[in-house]
């Protein structure tokens, strides 16, 4: 069994507490925010223990073995660093670090720590990618390619009527290329380096 505590209240943290809860070899301790009435609201409202007001708080805890990590993008290296040091695995959501510097820095102190630290990527696993791979030396020699991909981001609307957004915020290691871009360019790298 594998005890699992989240960091972060988002939509996407319930999505993967929504697939979490019903497998029988993982349990929801708990989740973490900067705000503790929202950490308990949010753990008691996905079946957990206890909210965490604090990263330390949940990096100190013994009956945490694993961490999932879904807070704005600009504090996802410190969040992790904070729990691979102390012995949790960890998944964070992509982006998982801001650069390669501290992603680099972080995947170091992990194996040092002995724990597994993972950018929740999902096409990059995905058997599809897997068959392009396979297949491209069938083609020849590859002399350009082109990756997109479009969506309509449900905080747009909130761009356009002048509110502030971390997801479209470069000083909160957001914006275009670390949200919806990252689905081309990991691929991209993935299959031609």
């Amino acid at each position: 069994m594998i005890r699992i505590a989240t960091i972060g209240t988002s939509m996407i943290t319930s999505s993967l507490l929504e697939v979490l809860n019903p497998n029988p070899r993982a349990v929801f301790v708990g989740t973490c925010s900067r705000d503790a009435q929202r950490a308990e609201a949010f753990t008691q409202a996905h079946g957990g223990d206890r909210g965490f007001s604090s990263v330390e708080d949940l990096a100190a805890s013994s009956d945490v073995d694993a961490v999932y990590i879904g807070s704005p993008n600009a504090i996802h290296y410190s969040q992790a660093l904070a729990c691979v040091r102390a012995g949790k695995h960890v998944l964070v959501e992509k982006p998982v670090c801001a650069n390669q510097r501290q992603a680099a820095e972080l995947f170091d102190e992990a194996a040092k720590h002995n724990v597994v630290a993972l950018e929740a990527m999902r096409p990059l696993h995905d058997p599809a990618l897997r068959q392009i791979r396979d297949a491209l030396p069938r083609l020849g020699t590859i002399r350009r390619t082109t990756l997109r991909f479009g969506k309509y981001s449900s905080r747009y609307t909130d761009v356009l009527a002048g509110r502030r957004t971390n997801i479209f915020d470069c000083a909160m290691a957001s914006g275009a290329l670390m949200d919806i871009g990252v689905y081309c360019v990991e691929p991209l790298v993935a299959l031609f380096g």
